[in-house]
């Protein structure tokens, strides 16, 4: 006949005193497939003795089981995940939007190079500056608009500036060097200290990348833009 007997997956049985090798008097507590506690009277093996004291050890989890909960938890909190990335991204916006109408900040900034970029040297022209560093996805997706932008400025007119922020963020030279060979600008581009990104939108949002700021020949900031966003958009601002 099938016993119909719960598949006892635990027990822990201890007992003291004995009769010959073989225990006696024992109770024997463990636990079923379905989580029910079942008894027995008879062990087949245990701790020497006699005692009262039964210990119970409750199922563990599967691994699948635990996976399960895990997918659930991440897909309770993705909600409030986005809910936080569209909070960041509206601020760090309004202070990027907060800056037109603003005379750009006094600066003196030097590329790879050493060559240096001052105020004065881009008097009465309208100057773009992109705001850009590396392992920056958007910052590389835009990278074939940029050079297309400093295909289409006119050099008597407008200058464009590559404002990288990779010495704010502390990246390693070789990994700065790596990034402007894979990009291949053709127009310069000046290494930002912590001061010139804080007279911007903030050295402590200097990861916000990439971000493009307009300022016309009296270096007043009149447009400011954001990943993504069309070429036209930024030459019709110059032109305008």
């Amino acid at each position: 006949m099938r016993s119909t007997a719960p598949e006892v997956l635990m027990i822990s049985v201890r007992c003291s005193g004995t009769i010959g090798d073989v225990p006696v008097g024992l109770w024997v507590a463990g636990c079923s497939a379905h989580g029910v506690l079942v008894q027995h009277g008879v062990a087949a093996h245990g701790w020497l003795g006699m005692s009262n004291e039964v210990e119970q050890s409750p199922p563990r989890p599967s691994r699948r089981g635990r996976g399960v909960w895990l997918m659930l938890a991440l897909l309770a909190l993705y909600p409030a995940y986005l809910g936080v990335m569209w909070g960041v991204r509206r601020y760090t916006s309004s202070l990027i939007q907060g800056m037109e109408g603003v005379q750009l900040p006094a600066f003196s900034l030097t590329d790879l190079q050493g060559e240096v970029f001052d105020n004065q040297r881009l008097a009465g022209k309208w100057v773009v500056l992109n705001f850009f560093r590396s392992k920056c996805h958007g910052c590389r997706a835009e990278r074939g608009d940029i050079r297309t932008l400093g295909q289409e400025l006119d050099p008597e007119k407008a200058q464009l500036l590559g404002i990288m922020v990779d010495r704010v963020q502390g990246f390693p030279a070789e990994v700065t060097e790596q990034t402007l060979a894979d990009y291949g600008y053709q127009h310069p581009v000046l290494m930002a200290d912590d001061a010139f990104v804080d007279a911007f939108h903030g050295a402590g949002w200097s990861q916000i990348t990439p971000i493009t700021y307009v300022a016309d020949g009296e270096g007043r900031i009149v447009q400011s833009f954001r990943y993504p966003y069309r070429v036209e958009d930024v030459l019709a601002v110059i032109q305008s």
